[in-house]
């Protein structure tokens, strides 16, 4: 696997960007706006990013967008604009323990990313396989 720190190396899965906005939609505390950047020089404003997210959670509650409870945590609602997803983000309590991910260095208290699919199934079909089904179908 490929471990960077920073972004931007020129692999494809580091040109990524993200901008966090004051909220748009009632009930948010912020707008996420990712961009995938292509190495051709386009930008495609319609998906999301769950580490992205993480970042811009924390960003949110470091600039006062969402509100820390009194030991720190804090669920943040994000607003996904180009891929119409809501999110919620939980930042962990400035006391919870680290953990460490395999193939990461370092450790740091977890975050958790929910994509929240109001509706929506996460698969398209609602099911894990599919036996012949086709493309189009």
């Amino acid at each position: 696997g490929l471990a960077i720190d920073g972004v931007g190396g020129g692999v494809t899965s580091t040109l990524k960007a993200a901008v966090v906005a004051p909220p748009s939609k009632p009930g948010f505390a912020a707008d996420y706006h990712f961009a995938q950047v292509s190495r051709g020089g386009g930008i495609d404003w319609r998906s999301s990013c769950a580490n992205f997210a993480s970042a811009a959670a924390l960003v949110a509650a470091d600039d006062g967008m969402a509100l820390r409870e009194a030991d720190g945590s804090a669920v943040v609602r994000l607003w996904a604009s180009g891929a119409g997803e809501a999110m919620s983000v939980t930042l962990p309590a400035t006391d919870a323990p680290p953990v460490a991910i395999a193939g990461v260095r370092g450790e740091a208290p977890p975050l958790r990313v929910e994509f929240e699919l109001g509706g929506h199934a996460l698969l398209p079909t609602g099911r894990p396989e599919e036996e012949g089904l086709r493309l189009g179908d």
